[in-house]
């Protein structure tokens, strides 16, 4: 989980990483990149829950 609060759109350039994932959070918008595997397991489940 992310250690602060999330406020979408509050920072001009604001980059959170879950698993092989970057998001950028951007005034106008939020970009993603990267990829990710969402396994049938514990940690699948726990990186399912942060998106």
């Amino acid at each position: 989980m992310w250690a602060k609060k999330f406020v979408l759109y509050a920072h001009a350039s604001d980059v959170r990483d879950i698993g092989g994932l970057s998001i950028e959070i951007r005034v106008d918008r939020i970009s993603i990149s990267g990829d990710i595997d969402l396994t049938l397991d514990k940690t699948g489940l726990a990186t399912v829950r942060q998106l």
